[in-house]
């Protein structure tokens, strides 16, 4: 009974060692941020909208996206065999 004990002791200090080695981890990674002096609005934003019977929605759908702020965008239409 007592090679239990030391056992499940041994067994949750290895488990401590790992949960620490997961935390310092995770401590080291950095926020992600573009190279370059790129700025946010200047990054190409790809739309892709997949249309299936909407022939009555999409030119609602690209007067809308003309009138959006960041004008630095695609719109990929796909059909939807419709």
């Amino acid at each position: 009974m007592e090679w239990l004990i030391i056992f499940t002791a041994l067994i949750s200090f290895l488990y401590l060692i790992l949960i620490s080695l997961f935390f310092a981890g995770w401590k080291r990674i950095y926020a992600f941020v573009p190279k370059g002096n790129e700025s946010l609005g200047s990054l190409l934003v790809t739309v892709v909208v997949a249309c299936r019977n909407e022939e009555t929605h999409v030119r609602n759908l690209i007067a809308c996206m003309a009138q959006q702020s960041n004008q630095n965008f695609e719109l990929i239409m796909v059909n939807d065999h419709s």
